[in-house]
């Protein structure tokens, strides 16, 4: 084994990484909120369903189409914590992933 390969099999051996469990408390169901939205822009439109500007996101393997959205927490305990998370706005599979997303 080289060392380039050594390097890459010690990297991705997460066994002895650093514990960051007191740092980083799940933050709890039901907390409220004001947040930051994001949307990273995925390039899609369809003008038909309202989808302009660039926003939307279609996934090249299903069909989906979402938004990419960042959540930045600005108030409480939570404050600066980042959330990610995709909101549906279609699916070929039937109209659950779009009212998931409203």
């Amino acid at each position: 084994m080289n060392h380039d390969n050594q390097h890459q099999a010690a990297w991705s051996d997460f066994n002895d990484a650093n514990s960051q469990q007191g740092e980083f408390n799940l933050i709890p169901k039901g907390t409220q909120a004001l947040v930051r939205l994001a949307i990273k822009p995925g390039g899609h439109d369809n003008a038909s369903k309202g989808w302009t500007g660039g926003y939307a996101t279609a996934s090249d393997e299903t069909g989906a189409v979402f938004l990419s959205c960042e959540f930045v927490l600005l108030t409480g305990p939570f404050a600066k914590r980042k959330i990610w998370s995709n909101v549906g706005l279609h699916s070929n599979k039937g109209p659950t992933w779009a009212q998931m997303g409203r």
